[in-house]
C-alpha cells in the first residue's frame, strides 16, 4: 500500500469501517510509514477536539427562552375537566417546544436536508483544502517538521514531495513559519507549510497545478496579478498558479492580510 493509497482510506480507518482484511493492510503500511501515523494521530486529535468543541457549545439563549417560554405556558393552563390528564398536557409541552426548537433551526435544517443540488456548489478542491487545514490547525504542533528556516523547510519539503516549492518569510508582517508538513489529496501530495498569527493558523499549500478546474472560483486581481478565492466553513481561501505549481492559502486572518501574503509570494519567486 503507497501514502496516497492509505489516503483514501483514512477516514475509514479512523472510523473503524473497514473490512479485516485491509484494516490489516492499513496497519501494516502505518508500522513502516511515520508519515502517515502522523495524519492518523492528527486526524484522531481533531476529532476528539472537534467533540470538545461541540460538547461545550451552548444553546442559545433566545432559543432557551422560547422553549421555557412554551412548557410553562400549558403548564399553567388551569385543569379543564374534558381536557388532556396532566401527563398528556405535559407530553404535549414538550412537543411543542420541541417544534419550536425545530422552527428556530428551520433554516440549518432545510439547508441540511436539501437535495444537494439545490445547495451552493463546493468546489472540491476547496473542501479538501479547509479540512486538511481545520486537521492540523488545532493541534498544539501542526507541523511535522518545527523550523522558522524559511530555506530549512524548503528543502525538507521538496525532497519528499518532488517539486520546488516557495516558503516566504512573513516575519515583517508579524507572522512567524511554525515549519512544515507533508499531506495528502486526491491528487496526490501536497507541501503544507504552516504560519502563525497571534492565535490563527495560516496555512499554505501547494500541489501540481489543477488547471482548469480552479475555474469555478472566483477572480481577483491585483496588479498584475490574478488570484481565486472562495470561503468555506468560516475560512477564507486564496489561490493562484506559479509555474508548474497551484499555491492555496487558508486561514480566518481576513482577505486583506491573505492578498499581502500572496503578494509577499510574488515577490519572493522574483527575487
Amino acid at each position: 500500500m503507497t501514502c496516497p493509497d492509505f489516503a483514501r482510506y483514512l477516514q475509514a480507518y479512523c472510523d473503524g469501517e473497514l473490512d479485516v482484511s485491509k484494516m490489516l493492510e492499513v496497519e501494516e503500511h502505518l508500522q513502516g510509514c511515520p508519515s502517515c501515523s502522523a495524519a492518523v494521530e492528527a486526524e484522531e486529535a481533531f476529532r476528539k477536539e472537534l467533540r470538545r468543541t461541540v460538547a461545550q457549545e451552548p444553546v442559545p439563549p433566545h432559543i432557551a427562552e422560547r422553549l421555557r417560554s412554551a412548557v410553562a405556558a400549558l403548564e399553567e393552563e388551569p385543569k379543564r375537566a374534558a381536557g388532556p390528564p396532566v401527563w398528556g398536557r405535559r407530553a404535549l409541552g414538550w412537543a411543542l417546544a420541541a417544534s419550536v426548537l425545530l422552527v428556530s433551526l428551520g433554516g440549518l435544517m432545510g439547508y441540511l436536508v436539501a437535495p444537494p443540488a439545490s445547495r451552493p456548489p463546493i468546489h472540491p478542491v476547496v473542501a479538501e483544502l479547509v479540512s486538511e487545514h481545520m486537521r492540523f490547525a488545532p493541534l498544539k504542533n501542526p507541523a511535522e517538521l518545527s523550523s522558522r528556516d524559511t530555506q530549512q523547510v524548503a528543502f525538507w519539503v521538496q525532497g519528499r514531495i518532488g517539486h520546488r516549492v516557495q516558503v516566504p518569510d512573513y516575519s515583517s508582517s508579524g507572522i512567524r513559519l511554525l515549519g512544515g508538513r507533508i499531506t495528502h489529496m486526491t491528487g496526490g501530495q501536497a507541501a503544507y507549510i504552516v504560519y502563525e498569527k497571534g492565535r490563527n493558523i495560516i496555512s499554505l499549500f501547494s500541489f501540481p497545478r489543477y488547471a482548469a478546474s480552479l475555474t469555478g472560483l472566483e477572480e481577483v486581481r491585483q496588479e498584475c496579478m490574478v488570484f481565486r478565492r472562495a470561503e468555506y466553513q468560516g475560512k477564507q481561501i486564496l489561490m493562484w498558479d506559479s509555474g508548474e505549481m497551484t499555491y492555496a492559502l487558508v486561514s480566518d486572518v481576513g482577505w486583506d492580510e491573505l492578498i499581502q501574503c500572496a503578494q509577499v509570494f510574488f515577490q519572493v519567486a522574483k527575487s
